[in-house]
């Protein structure tokens, strides 16, 4: 890697390299946030999601690094493949919500990991980091988000990655304990689906389902709204994170993914603060009087071509949607035996998800629902269901009197009229997730179909992110780690021969 490489003068920048990873720079450190430098990330040999807007990342002329710090577990943000790429003389920082299971990982790639209490500050130099628990209100699976706040000088900036501002955050900035941010950098994390996708539920008929169609607009409101609870007039907002394309849908990028669109869309009409959207390789630097200067540096090679190709494959979808027909991660079954095995894997834990639902939104709505609104309505009132291939399904209705999953044969067309609430996914993905083979992240919104009563956040998918999570689950995720990290280290090892 290159020695230092800052702006001249600038007390701080920010490189954006892709979705959420930046590089943070002073005159004191670069600090590495987030590292996903690959095409394409993925923390198993099933799953390669492509980053968007595309672009390649030159490693060796990056400038050297004094630190690496991870906001927490999800793949988009802790990439092993990304991990394994940089030199183990540089230690990895992690906030104290962060799982056991990502801390021995990266351990077992070779380098020291330090837990860092909230509030805190790490000192380099006069440039101070401090990791901050997000708000209560965020959704439990990014509860585990370490946010930053840094400073150096009079110039301060802060990073909310996936989660609401914390709380005592927002305290200390309105009682004057901390310092109004210069720059704040939000994540869009809309994940919009355009309609007649697969990732639309030809279930749902109107109702709510994880990824419910939003607007430009709404999704500028939101994301100006929620940095505005600690902004000054003159703080400037960037936006990154929704930049991954997934190649098992058929449209390209997610509808209003492009940051920089939003941001001239924002500052066009007049929204203040300033709003930055930049693409990967472009470089906001902070200098005292709140002076920003905004450039690109020369070790990101941004891929404009592939770029246009990823927009006009959206545009020529929203066109002429043709919706395809729901793709598997894993691959299909070869014999019966898996099938009878993968079915007794899920079935056990069906045991447990019953028992789960009824204490959650999913159980606690349906058990409110009334023959008025659902005149079929019986004492089975959540489905499951499980494609098997060769037009089998393994389909079981919650009997919310029982407490138990059971067998059920409701024909598809009225699955909408019986079930208030309902999920599908491939039998042989799932059982890959409970036997940690792949992460729950892999399927969700991609893989599966669902429909529920209440908001996004009361489905079954809901739950299962939840239940099946890193943060739940460590041992599944412990098993998926270490057979990437024996397939990386193997392949170093072959290399080298």
């Amino acid at each position: 890697m290159n020695s230092r490489s800052k702006p001249s003068n600038a007390q701080l920048s920010f490189t954006f390299i892709g979705h959420q990873t930046w590089l943070l720079s002073s005159p004191d450190a670069n600090i590495l946030l987030d590292p996903v430098l690959e095409r394409s990330f993925g923390n198993s040999k099933h799953i390669n999601f492509e980053i968007y807007p595309p672009r390649s990342v030159d490693i060796e002329r990056m400038p050297e690094l004094d630190a690496i710090l991870l906001s927490h577990e999800h793949l988009d943000h802790f990439h092993l493949s990304s991990l394994n790429r940089l030199s183990r003389q540089v230690p990895v920082i992690v906030g104290k919500n962060m799982p056991m299971c990502v801390r021995d990982a990266i351990r077992k790639l070779g380098f020291e990991v330090r837990v860092q209490p909230f509030e805190q500050p790490i000192e380099f130099g006069d440039t101070r980091v401090s990791m901050h628990a997000p708000a209560a209100g965020t959704v439990f699976w990014e509860k585990r988000v370490s946010q930053y706040f840094i400073t150096h000088g009079e110039v301060s900036c802060f990073i909310a990655v996936d989660a609401l501002t914390s709380d005592r955050l927002e305290k200390d900035v309105v009682a004057g304990r901390m310092p109004v941010p210069d720059l704040i950098i939000v994540s869009n994390n809309s994940m919009v689906t355009p309609p007649g996708a697969r990732a639309a539920s030809p279930f749902s008929k109107g109702k709510t389902s994880l990824l419910s169609p939003g607007t430009g607009l709404s999704i500028l409101d939101d994301l100006v709204g929620a940095a505005g609870r600690i902004a000054g007039p003159h703080t400037h907002i960037a936006i990154c994170g929704d930049g991954h394309i997934d190649h098992v849908q058929d449209f390209g990028p997610f509808l209003h993914s492009d940051n920089k669109r939003l941001a001239e869309l924002a500052n066009g009409m007049g929204y203040q603060p300033v709003v930055h959207g930049p693409y990967p390789g472009e470089r906001i630097s902070i200098f005292g009087g709140n002076k920003f200067v905004d450039d690109r540096v020369s070790w990101i090679d941004y891929d404009g071509s592939r770029h246009e190709e990823q927009k006009h494959k959206l545009l020529t979808f929203l066109k002429s949607p043709v919706q395809g027909r729901l793709t598997g991660v894993v691959a299909p079954y070869v014999e019966d035996a898996q099938v009878a095995r993968d079915i007794d894997i899920v079935e056990g834990y069906l045991v447990q998800l019953a028992r789960l639902l009824l204490q959650l939104p999913p159980g606690r709505n349906v058990l409110a629902a009334t023959e008025r609104e659902w005149p079929n309505l019986g004492d089975r009132r959540v489905v499951v269901r499980f494609l098997v291939g060769d037009g089998r399904v393994a389909q079981y209705g919650l009997n919310v009197v029982t407490a138990k999953f059971e067998r059920d044969t409701t024909p598809t067309a009225r699955l909408t009229q019986v079930f208030p609430c309902g999920f599908e996914a491939f039998l042989r993905d799932f059982a890959a997730i409970l036997r940690g083979e792949i992460q729950v992240w892999d399927i969700a919104g991609r893989s599966t179909y669902s429909w529920n009563l209440g908001d996004s956040y009361q489905g079954i998918e809901a739950v299962l992110l939840g239940d099946l999570g890193e943060q739940v689950r460590p041992e599944l995720h412990t098993a998926l780690f270490n057979a990437e990290i024996d397939r990386l280290l193997g392949a170093q090892t072959m290399a080298a021969a």
